[in-house]
């Protein structure tokens, strides 16, 4: 299975407005495919930026934890990064830069990255979600767990979970088909 490390963008510290109103929220989204893609059997680790003054922190668990992908998966219904998106597509575009400096590949999923997916591909990122990213997103990394799988060898059971995994993603892809078509 994959090295996977789950992130998103929103640095509070970066939301002046917000900062003074000192009431964080936690990144459910981003958590929900973290606890997902972990069940799934992948190796998760997580960086939550809401709290964090600089990129330090993202640059230590990418130099500790060497992740295979990095998916940045942003909450659809954050107004916050909405508020202030130009420091925050930034933010995003740089952590991009880090990940692929250290060869992690890289997805992103959000509302912005939907609407102008150009600046994340421009950074680095080797795919971009569109519309229904949580499904999609988990299908492509179950997909690519799946590659990964058939150069080893691996007990039935695994086998099992890789064909579920294939399952997903072309439900996945189904899914992005009627979204787009």
């Amino acid at each position: 299975m994959l090295s996977i490390l789950v992130c998103h963008t929103y640095f509070l510290g970066f939301d002046q407005k917000q900062q003074q109103r000192a009431k964080p929220y936690p990144p459910l989204a981003t958590l929900q495919v973290a606890a997902l893609l972990r069940t799934a059997g992948h190796e998760v680790s997580l960086f939550d930026a809401m709290l964090a003054e600089d990129y330090t922190r993202f640059e230590r668990q990418l130099d500790l934890l060497h992740p295979q992908v990095v998916l940045f998966y942003e909450d659809n219904y954050n107004f916050l990064s909405k508020m202030c998106l130009g420091r925050m597509r930034r933010a995003g575009c740089d952590m991009l830069d880090l990940a692929q400096r250290r060869g992690a590949r890289s997805i992103v999923g959000g509302s912005d990255a939907s609407d102008a997916p150009e600046p994340y591909l421009s950074a680095g990122a080797d795919a971009v979600l569109y519309s229904i990213g949580f499904v999609v997103a988990t299908g492509c990394l179950h997909a690519a767990g799946i590659a990964i799988g058939l150069i080893h060898r691996w007990p039935t059971g695994k086998g099992v979970l890789r064909a579920m995994g294939a399952v997903v993603a072309l439900a996945g892809l189904w899914f992005l088909w009627q979204a787009v078509a």
